[in-house]
C-alpha cells in the first residue's frame, strides 16, 4: 500500500514538474516572440522617421506642384474665355476671320477686313494677365 501511495505521489509530482517545465518553455518562447516584435517595432519606427524626413524634403516641391496646378487651371479658364470671345467676335464680325482670298457675302462689302498688322502681342498678353490675376503694364 505504501508503494502504491509512493507511486501515486511520484506521478503527481512528476506531472506537476512537467507542467512547470512546459510553462517555463512557453515563457521562453513568448519572451523570444516579444523580442522579435520589439525589433520589428523599432524598424517600423525608424522607417517612419525616414519617411517623414523624406516627405518634409518633398513638401516644397509638392507646394510648387499645387501652385502650378492652380496657374494651369487659371490659364485654362482664360483660354476658354478667349475662345468664347473669339467665337462671339466671329459671329458678330465674320469678316475678321475671313482670309483675304474669300469674297464677302452681299451687304458686307462696306466692312473692311482689318489688317493682321493691327494685332499687337501685348494686347493678347494683357488679356491673359488679367485672366490670371496679374497686374497689367
Amino acid at each position: 500500500m505504501f508503494n502504491k501511495m509512493a507511486a501515486y505521489l511520484t506521478g503527481e509530482l512528476t506531472a506537476t514538474s512537467e507542467d512547470y517545465k512546459l510553462l517555463e518553455n512557453m515563457n521562453k518562447l513568448t519572451s523570444l516572440k516579444y523580442l522579435e516584435m520589439k525589433d520589428i517595432a523599432v524598424n517600423i519606427s525608424r522607417n517612419l522617421k525616414d519617411l517623414n524626413q523624406k516627405y518634409a524634403a518633398l513638401q516644397p516641391y509638392l507646394e510648387q506642384i499645387n501652385l502650378i496646378e492652380e496657374q494651369v487651371a487659371a490659364l485654362e479658364r482664360a483660354a476658354y474665355k478667349l475662345d468664347a470671345y473669339s467665337k462671339k467676335l466671329g459671329n458678330c464680325c465674320p469678316l475678321l476671320l475671313l482670309p483675304s482670298s474669300i469674297v464677302p457675302c452681299k451687304g458686307t462689302e462696306k466692312h473692311k477686313k482689318p489688317s493682321t498688322k493691327n494685332w499687337r502681342n501685348d494686347e493678347i498678353t494683357t488679356v491673359f494677365k488679367l485672366e490670371l490675376g496679374y497686374e497689367s503694364d
